[in-house]
């Protein structure tokens, strides 16, 4: 089926939030069901549709991307909230988690120039949002999210 120029497909219309991971895969859809934030400038709810579908609000000040697979935001985070649902079987996953046993994890150390690799940032990423439950992943996000808009502003006056 081909869309019409400028229509983004949109996985709502082949799954419900009850669709388990196994049909999900099938489908190529990850574990978010809806991938969308707020822009407390506008007011508007943007959704990203699929993984490269990358939207912004009407005020230009705040986007959106990566459908199902990863939760990517850009623009003025200060004014925005985090909206985005998981799938069923993917939520009840991260309710379940047990982290009174998770082990310590030793702190990755940078290279050079006090920088972490790719590499490095998305293991200790990988490892900390592992032991989190989604309420404690909203709070790290959101607290990402202000600290980046922090460092954006502090490079623009220098």
């Amino acid at each position: 089926m081909t869309l019409p120029k400028g229509v983004t497909p949109d996985y709502h219309f082949s799954c419900t939030i009850d669709t388990p991971e196994a049909e999900r895969r099938k489908m190529n859809m990850g574990d978010i069901y809806s991938n969308q934030a707020k822009c407390l400038s506008c007011n508007e709810v943007i959704r990203s549709k699929n993984r490269h579908d990358y939207v912004t609000c009407s005020c230009g000040k705040l986007s959106v991307d990566g459908g199902s697979w990863y939760l990517k935001r850009s623009g003025d985070f200060k004014n925005s909230l985090e909206m985005s649902i998981l799938f069923t079987d993917a939520q009840a996953k991260v309710d379940r988690r047990d982290t009174s046993e998770v082990e310590p994890v030793e702190a990755v150390a940078p290279q050079d120039d006090n920088k972490l690799t790719d590499a490095q940032f998305w293991k200790s990423a990988q490892v900390v949002a592992s032991t989190l439950t989604q309420e404690q992943l909203k709070v790290a996000l959101q607290f990402v999210i202000g600290l980046h808009s922090h460092l954006e502003d502090t490079i623009k006056k220098d």
